[in-house]
């Protein structure tokens, strides 16, 4: 996937504390990966204080958890060079695409609202990524985030190598 930002991931594997102690790099990722654990405990917050709500409605949902997070990784969801909201699949529309440079889609994202069972919604999302020949998909009901390299032989059990993360 080709996020606007690349971060080297091997010193993100190894934490924060450690990555401060190295190259100026690595102590600009220990601080966005502070600032994004922050982000992430804004919006542990909102869903305590705003769940109900959110669980009525995807827009709400979209609006209040996703966007912000995709937002804290990167994904500006106001630039169309980096991210297209509803796009166009096969007929239909998977919530997200984001954008990689050459303005080919890195990954689609398919957005349920709060407390959606999101099983139910797997295939959908995958669809969807099959359909438009994207390599990485998601399903996220802003508190639960499901990853997935769509092209991965094997059952859609077995394409999660990316993982899932519940906060």
């Amino acid at each position: 996937m080709c996020p606007p930002s690349p971060i080297d991931v091997v010193a993100a594997s190894e934490g924060p504390s450690h990555a401060a102690k190295g190259r100026p790099q690595e102590k600009r990722l220990a601080m966005a990966l502070d600032d994004l654990a922050s982000d992430i405990e804004v919006l542990k917050k909102r869903i305590q204080s705003h769940g109900a709500t959110l669980r009525e409605d995807e827009t709400r949902t979209r609006m209040a958890l996703i966007d912000p997070l995709l937002q804290a990784l990167g994904w500006d969801i106001s630039d169309p060079a980096l991210v297209t909201p509803e796009y166009k699949v096969s007929g239909r529309w998977a919530d997200y695409a984001l954008l990689c440079p050459d303005g080919w889609p890195a990954a689609t994202v398919e957005a349920k609202k709060l407390g959606e069972a999101l099983a139910s919604h797997r295939m959908q999302m995958l669809n969807y990524a099959n359909a438009s020949g994207v390599e990485y998909a998601g399903l996220t009901d802003g508190n639960h985030w499901e990853l997935y390299k769509v092209f991965r032989a094997g059952p859609v059990g077995g394409k999660a190598d990316i993982g899932c993360v519940h906060r």
